[in-house]
């Protein structure tokens, strides 16, 4: 099964650098996961503080719980 997940998360601007520094291993540790077939982070250039998510997954939805817990 394929899935897709799209998220936004919105921090204050001037954290943006900081909120990218957090986010690196954790997105490091997602894109090792064989599961997950593609994992791309965006920063809106008009509003530095807003990120948008996107990851598609070859996997059961429970499966995927279990990656997120």
């Amino acid at each position: 099964m394929s899935i897709s997940v799209q998220s936004k998360i919105t921090v204050a601007a001037e954290n943006g650098p900081k909120f990218l520094t957090a986010l690196k291993p954790v997105f490091d540790n997602v894109a090792t996961n064989p599961a997950c077939t593609y994992s791309e982070v965006f920063q809106d250039t008009q509003n530095p503080g807003t990120f948008r998510f996107i990851q598609n997954w070859n996997c059961t939805k429970e499966d995927l719980k279990e990656v997120n817990d």
